[in-house]
């Protein structure tokens, strides 16, 4: 985290010494009337406003994530710090769009058809992080969710798993989950480059069936 902020903190500084440079430009373009610097001067401002914005977004969410991996209790310290026994994977929902009418699309809007949350449906290539337990898997987009907020965790229960399935896809494992209260299904594209990646996916979501399976 200190090195990301390192990283921030450079990203800033070059942003404001391109807006100096634009700055200086101008100037010297309106004394001299040197309409060149005109152009300089606006495409170094617009550098510099984009990396300034950039990095100050940034640094604000590194703060914003340290604050939320100080609370042990929290969902991004349980995850991404690994306060839980969760084994972690990258996924798609449904990479290749809806699979059949009872498969869910690839947005996380299907979880809220699934357990009656809120939710669009909408497209999208998007990779999420899988945290996958004997109890429950969790699901997080770093894009949707940048600052490990526990609200935008997604949450799905292993007690409310009825059936698993899965399929080989290229460079992917496809785990289909079926519901006990719902006759939706959901679908992760979990990345598995090889057979042995293949098959830690296989054995880490099958646990979550446990003794629900029927």
């Amino acid at each position: 985290m200190k090195s990301q902020k390192k990283h921030f903190y450079v990203v800033i500084g070059i942003g404001i010494a391109f807006l100096i440079i634009a700055l200086i430009c101008g100037v010297v373009g309106y004394l001299r009337n040197m309409t060149e610097l005109y152009l300089v001067a606006v495409l170094g401002g617009l550098v510099g406003f984009i990396l300034l914005i950039v990095g100050l977004s940034k640094l604000f969410n590194s703060k914003k994530i340290a604050k939320n991996m100080e609370n042990p209790n929290s969902l991004s310290s349980k995850t991404y710090g690994k306060g839980a026994p969760y084994t972690h994977f990258i996924c798609y929902l449904d990479k290749k769009g809806q699979r059949a009418q009872n498969i869910a699309v690839n947005t996380l809007g299907v979880l809220g058809a699934v357990f009656g949350a809120g939710g669009v449906f909408v497209t999208g290539q998007n990779s999420y992080d899988v945290f996958v337990s004997d109890k429950e898997l969790v699901l997080n987009s770093q894009v949707e969710n940048p600052t490990y907020d526990d609200k935008k965790f997604k949450i799905v229960p292993s007690t409310n798993m009825k059936d698993m399935q899965f399929e080989r896809v290229k460079g992917h494992e496809r785990v289909i989950i079926s519901f006990k209260t719902s006759n939706k299904t959901l679908c992760l594209d979990v990345v598995a480059q090889n057979d042995e990646q293949t098959n830690v996916v296989k054995e880490t979501f099958n646990k979550m069936l446990g003794e629900n399976k029927e």
